[in-house]
């Protein structure tokens, strides 16, 4: 008889070292991550998205969940599972804050926490707007809108307060369904390809997946006590606009952002 995973685990408790997993730190994240953090066979490390990025390109993470341009940065690298962090439409937590219209917008600040973001609102900007403004990463302690530019993005968390403070914005997700027709990837578990235990990994997080889906009504009051947010916008945010499963159409989208991203257009 087949020994199960935890047999194997403890079989091999001497050797098995636990697989270490490092994810964004966003409540966006939370039905991907359920139960993980308990799992014995695992270190769950959470960071911001770039940081995850950089923990898996230099080795200290065997998986990780990244944007999406992080595949671009080693070809060994390739999406683990269905997991991922997507939208198809209004995504809430991806916005470009005016302080003008889209269109006369000169000066953009950059949330420094996400490559995939900032390559998707200067190809949205020029595409849909027509304005290629100069970019600069605004620095930690900035507002959205530094006083030497007239729009910022902002990403994640701080985004749901910016939309809930009613701030003109433009949605990143609302933006790239008009002008594409796709759903947006914004993150992925990814790991190497061969790495020698990818099929324990992709086992691990798929099981957290179906039963976060499964559970989003739980996620939604733990994102509001970690965020501050209400209840309410947490249950919409999580259980409307993040789409957790890697299918067809949100591969073709991120396929075409890709392409793009290698042909230098964002």
């Amino acid at each position: 008889m087949e020994a199960t995973r935890e047999d194997r685990l403890g079989m091999d408790a001497g050797q098995l070292k636990p697989l270490r997993l490092s994810a964004v730190s966003y409540i966006n994240a939370l039905p991907l991550l359920d139960g993980l953090a308990e799992d014995p066979a695992l270190v769950l490390e959470l960071v911001p998205p770039a940081a995850a990025a950089e923990a898996l390109l230099a080795g200290s993470a065997d998986a990780a969940l990244v944007p999406v341009v992080t595949l671009l940065r080693d070809a060994a690298l390739a999406p683990l599972g269905e997991g991922c962090i997507a939208c198809d439409g209004a995504v809430d937590s991806v916005l470009v804050q005016l302080g003008t219209a889209p269109h006369l917008v000169n000066r953009l600040a950059l949330d420094p926490e996400s490559r995939s973001s900032q390559r998707l609102a200067s190809w949205l900007l020029a595409t849909s707007h027509g304005t290629r403004p100069e970019l600069r990463e605004r620095a930690a302690p900035e507002p959205v809108i530094p006083a030497d530019c007239d729009a910022g993005l902002v990403i994640g968390d701080r985004a749901l307060h910016v939309l809930l403070a009613r701030k003109p914005v433009l949605d990143l997700g609302r933006e790239w369904k008009r002008t594409t027709g796709f759903p947006f990837v914004f993150a992925v578990w990814a790991a190497r390809r061969d790495h020698p235990r990818r099929s324990e990994l992709v086992a691990c997080l798929e099981a957290a997946r179906q039963r976060g889906s499964g559970r989003l009504d739980f996620h939604a009051q733990a994102a509001a006590r970690q965020s501050g947010l209400p209840l309410a916008t947490c249950a919409v945010y999580l259980g409307e606009r993040i789409r957790y499963r890697f299918d067809d159409a949100a591969a073709a989208g991120l396929g075409l952002f890709l392409e793009l991203v290698r042909q230098g257009a964002c």
